[in-house]
């Protein structure tokens, strides 16, 4: 089961938050590019 809340201190516990959250949805970097519209390779 996902984790509602993650305390969020800095820049590097966001992108932790982020990417753990992306595989939790079993989401690949290049899905998460594709849906934002970002260039392919930037998340």
């Amino acid at each position: 089961m996902p984790v509602a809340a993650r305390m969020i201190a800095d820049y590097d516990d966001f992108i932790a938050a982020v990417r753990a959250r992306a595989d939790e949805m079993n989401l690949s970097r290049n899905e998460i590019d594709n849906q934002t519209g970002l260039t392919s390779g930037y998340v």
